[in-house]
């Protein structure tokens, strides 16, 4: 009917539909019965190619969507975007291959820092906590601690310190917060100095009354601890002593041996029938001892050259004391003519270029730690010297050589050209040079 055309199948429904209305529908003519069936007809198939073309539609975006994913909706082209997250990793934190999002670690930062009491008996209950949080806070944190008194302990995992002290003494307590992931991101407390005493009733300190200062070799006479108690009270140390002083029993005594730039820290402890208790006490810096001036061992004397002659000889010190070490300089004419000294072994001498006469220098000695000096000045007289011929030898008896002082050079060959062995540097062999085997030139 006008341009509607229809395939068997629709025809056949068609059919069927008109003649059911027909048969059903008595009160018309057949002519109208079959008009009627036929819109109802067409409209229903219509409706139905309508639904068949929603379906065929869905079931394709559907199967294009299958062909893009796979099973785990990540795309089968890169960059690999999962579909539910537009992004390399899905809602897990995953990628196509089952790897986490990998995130740069940080130093981890602190929430909260223990704290500590300064003095603790070994009766109480030490309980504080450290948190701290990683970055990314994913990462989590492992804790330690370093110094805490035995008996008590961290949790690595919630930073809680607890426990009682049955140890006493002084100790310098860090707590450090490590990231999980990466160990190399970590963050430290500064120190916490925490002394723990005896909880039982053991004696009562009085106070210290020790040097102020301390010099080596300098006794300090000597100072006696004191503490109350029950009974007998014995007395002893941590042995940290400075060296050259020493405890007999409440006495401490003795002589500084060893400069000391710092500090000593020393506990004592006092114990009688009811227990212990400690006490600290700070010794001074040892300071050096101010010393004698240095004697000379080999004093400076006057000394003859010859122009142009390397010479030398020795001046020696001794400090007072003699531990101290000895730095030797020198001045005067003499020294700019081109003569020096040792700084350190008073080796004196070299080569004097000036022109015949009398020059003068000043040896001083000096005592690097007390700073005392000794000097003498001395006379050193130049004489004219010979020639030299071109390869610095004297060109009259005995014939040394102007920089070694005697008859061979620095390389060992002789003013005529030959080393012991009789060869020059040609490696020409003379037996009238040889002074070790003149037959088989070798």
């Amino acid at each position: 009917t006008n341009n509607t055309y229809f395939d068997t199948e629709k025809m056949n429904q068609l059919n069927d539909l008109v003649n059911t209305v027909a048969f059903t529908n008595t009160t018309t003519t057949a002519e109208d019965d079959e008009a009627v069936a036929l819109a109802l007809a067409t409209a229903t198939l219509a409706e139905d190619d309508a639904a068949a073309a929603l379906t065929t539609a869905t079931t394709t975006e559907e199967e294009d969507a299958t062909f893009l994913y796979d099973a785990s909706g990540f795309a089968f082209a890169p960059p690999y975007y999962h579909k539910d997250t537009g992004t390399m990793y899905n809602e897990d934190g995953l990628d196509r291959n089952g790897n986490s999002q990998v995130v740069a670690a940080t130093n981890p930062t602190w929430t909260v820092q223990p704290t500590f009491a300064e003095t603790y008996t070994t009766s109480q209950n030490i309980n504080t906590t450290a948190t701290a949080t990683s970055s990314p806070a994913t990462n989590g944190i492992t804790y330690s601690a370093t110094g805490l008194p035995t008996g008590v302990d961290i949790s690595p995992t919630t930073g809680a310190i607890s426990g009682s002290p049955t140890a006493v003494g002084n100790y310098s307590v860090t707590v450090t917060a490590k990231d999980n992931i990466d160990n190399t991101k970590s963050i430290t407390t500064g120190s916490f100095n925490i002394e723990v005493t005896s909880a039982s009733s053991g004696p009562t300190w009085g106070t210290i009354t020790g040097p102020s200062t301390l010099t080596e070799g300098t006794s300090i006479g000597s100072f006696t601890l004191s503490a109350t108690g029950t009974g007998t009270i014995t007395y002893s140390d941590d042995g940290g002593l400075p060296p050259g002083i020493t405890r007999s029993g409440a006495t401490v005594s003795g002589t500084p041996s060893t400069v000391n730039a710092d500090q000593t820290s020393v506990t004592f402890t006092a114990t009688d029938s009811q227990g212990s208790t400690i006490k600290t006490f700070n010794f001074p810096l040892v300071s050096a001892a101010a010393g004698n001036n240095p004697t000379w061992s080999t004093a400076p004397s006057n000394q003859a050259f010859t122009q142009n002659e390397n010479k030398s000889v020795t001046f020696t010190a001794t400090a007072d004391p003699n531990t101290n070490n000895i730095e030797y300089t020198a001045s005067g004419s003499a020294i700019t003519g081109g003569l020096s000294i040792g700084s350190t072994t008073g080796n004196f001498g070299g080569q004097i270029t000036s022109a015949p006469g009398s020059y003068t220098a000043t040896i001083i000695a000096r005592d690097t730690t007390s700073n005392t000096t000794i000097s003498k000045t001395i006379t050193i007289t130049v004489a004219a010297g010979g020639s030299y011929d071109g390869n610095g030898f004297s060109t009259s008896s005995p014939f040394n050589h102007r920089d070694t002082g005697t008859s061979r050079d620095e390389d060992g060959y002789n003013s005529a050209g030959y080393n012991v062995d009789g060869f020059n540097s040609a490696d020409q062999w003379n037996a009238a040079y040889d002074e070790n085997d003149d037959v088989s030139g070798a």
